[in-house]
């Protein structure tokens, strides 16, 4: 939790002070590094053998690497569109709202295939 509300205070800091984007760029770099170390523990924490693994981190990624390379994309088409960065930086503080409810749920101490 505390990576995506670090993620959104810096996507919400550029939005709001753009003065300081120095400081905003330090907060949502410290909130993507993080996150992908977290997720790449919970492939084998939240796993009961390596095949399950394995199979948890091959989907986890390729979806991953496929949203991480069309979002950039996405939000510069946006950018052009609307000719500002307002609602870019909106879209994106939704997805790092999202990221906490994501973290919230992948937090809880369980293993796949559990139930309850």
């Amino acid at each position: 939790m505390l990576l995506a509300a670090v993620g959104l205070i810096g996507v919400l800091g550029l939005l709001l002070f753009p003065g300081l984007s120095f400081l905003w760029a330090l907060c949502v770099g410290f909130c993507t590094g993080g996150a992908i170390v977290v997720a790449m523990a919970l492939f084998g924490l939240r796993s009961t053998d390596y095949h399950q693994a394995a199979a948890l981190s091959s989907m986890a990624q390729s979806l991953g690497y496929v949203l991480a390379a069309l979002g950039p994309v996405v939000i510069g088409l946006v950018k052009d569109a609307m000719g500002s960065w307002t609602l870019p930086l909106v879209l994106l503080a939704g997805v790092a709202v999202a990221q906490g409810v994501f973290v919230a749920l992948a937090g809880r101490q369980r293993t796949l295939g559990e139930r309850g």
